[in-house]
């Protein structure tokens, strides 16, 4: 799917990562390698993320829904593989807005998603690994 999906900001919206606090992950988690839960990277999502919010409301139940639509409308033949930890989290998942996004609402996604994405791209490698495999 074009989506990007998951994209780092709804990694952030989900697991209700706080800016500056990355998650603590068990020894050989994947997410480890990944510069997108470091403290700079969550403060650049974070910021990036008030748009959506002011738009569509503060919290994860706000923003999980119109997200999950946003990829739903990417393509006629969309899926979306979503992740749960909490029963919370199952419930924000299974109630995407039941109507289409307006035009408007898919453009302001589209242009917000870029602008983080760009932003975490201008930091650097996504995999923290690479980026010093890249300084040797």
């Amino acid at each position: 799917m074009r989506c990007g999906w998951p994209p780092p900001w709804y990694t952030s919206i989900q697991t209700r990562l706080l800016p500056g606090q990355p998650p603590r992950f068990g020894p050989g988690d994947h997410r480890l390698r990944k510069a997108w839960f470091t403290p700079k990277a969550l403060h650049v999502i974070d910021g990036g993320l008030q748009p959506l919010r002011d738009r569509s409301g503060p919290s994860p139940a706000d923003l999980v829904p119109v997200m999950l639509r946003y990829c739903l409308e990417q393509s006629v033949n969309a899926a979306v593989l979503v992740g749960f930890t909490t029963p919370g989290q199952v419930t924000e998942s299974l109630t995407a807005p039941a109507s289409p996004l307006a035009a408007e609402d898919m453009s302001f996604i589209r242009d917000t998603a870029g602008r983080i994405q760009r932003r975490l791209d201008a930091a650097g490698e996504v995999f923290l690994d690479e980026a010093k495999a890249s300084r040797r």
